[in-house]
């Protein structure tokens, strides 16, 4: 049996619901929703270089025109808000490596920030959520922080976050940036997050039952393939 692709950490927590039948139903919809011809891939990869000042907002923008034109405007949106939230700061960037968050042994979500800082003596985990709709809640976002914080519990002792949100808020019609550190989201205990996770992966394993597979993505017109000069897969 062929097995889907787990979502991206983002997705997970954005489709998990309080029932098993709601997040079931929610994960269904997000296999059968055909892919969009362009995504976030260049903001994203330009996030760390960009907010670190190692290339100008100007440049960052000229990447968006190696994607697909429909994602320009978007993308471009998102690099500029990178590029403010850096400003008049004094920190560090360094890649970093994604981590597995394991719900079970046959079972992992990829955890992926673009990148950390050190800003103050402090570590900061920056996540970019780059979506204007399909954005986790607030509560969302406190389990993507557990999780974030779970996954890289090994490597940082004490890791704050820096989880830039571009979403646009209900009853608005453009984006707002909002800056959530740990301390700002909800606090969730572990044993919550354990069961949330739990409740998607019982969905997933009921999605891989049925063999819902996802529609492929829209073939994008000959001479429009999304290159890169960032070349980073988003996950």
């Amino acid at each position: 049996m062929m097995r889907p692709s787990v979502p991206s950490a983002q997705d997970v927590v954005r489709l998990i619901r309080p029932s098993d039948g709601e997040t079931f139903d929610a994960l269904k919809r997000h296999y059968e929703r055909r892919p969009s011809v362009w995504n976030y891939r260049t903001s994203r990869a330009v996030a760390e270089p960009l907010f670190s000042g190692d290339i100008s907002c100007d440049a960052a923008v000229a990447a968006c025109k190696r994607g697909h034109p429909l994602g320009w405007k978007a993308n471009t949106e998102v690099i500029e808000h990178i590029w403010r939230a850096a400003q008049r700061r004094r920190f560090y960037c360094h890649t970093l490596s994604p981590e597995l968050f394991e719900i079970r042994r046959d079972l992992s979500i990829l955890v992926d920030p673009p990148f950390y800082f050190v800003e103050d003596r402090k570590v900061k985990i920056f996540w970019l959520q780059p979506r204007r709709g399909y954005a986790p809640t607030i509560e969302g976002m406190g389990i993507l922080a557990i999780m974030i914080r779970m996954a890289f519990a090994h490597k940082f002792d004490d890791a704050d976050l820096e989880l830039l949100d571009l979403s646009v808020p209900k009853g608005e019609s453009e984006r707002v940036a909002r800056v959530f550190a740990l301390a700002d989201l909800p606090q969730i205990s572990d044993a919550t997050v354990a069961d949330a996770l739990q409740r998607f992966a019982r969905a997933y394993d009921k999605i891989c039952e049925l063999g819902v597979k996802r529609p492929e993505r829209r073939r994008q017109p000959s001479g429009q393939a999304e290159r890169d000069l960032f070349d980073k897969s988003e996950r």
